[in-house]
């Protein structure tokens, strides 16, 4: 049985919430304190997805739409360039890849 969004966007949130108000961070980096502060739920949660073509893939973009239901909540935003698209950083994913994922901003 998959977990409830309720119950991820509160790990996702209290993750967020050890950033200082203002501070920026990637996509990247909340995967990664997911990783170290819940690994368990991450095994779990990449475990549901292992059918999927691309299992990280799949749970990650999970985390990348919680991060969107957050900044509809007013935690966080997403950092805008000047012509307001919004910002994109390069840092490496989970395996050693670097690619392109939104900065944040927190609230």
């Amino acid at each position: 049985m998959k977990s409830n969004n309720t119950d991820f966007d509160k790990t996702i949130e209290s993750i967020i919430d050890h950033y200082p108000q203002g501070s920026e961070f990637d996509s990247h980096a909340i995967l990664e304190a997911f990783i170290k502060r819940a690994e368990p739920e991450y095994v779990k949660q990449l475990t549901e997805h292992k059918d999927a073509k691309s299992a990280f893939k799949t749970f990650h973009s999970r985390i990348g739409k919680a991060l969107n239901r957050a900044a509809k909540k007013n935690v966080i935003k997403k950092k805008l360039k000047t012509d307001n698209k919004p910002e994109l950083r390069r840092s490496l994913n989970i395996k050693g890849y670097e690619s392109y994922n939104h900065v944040w901003i927190k609230f």
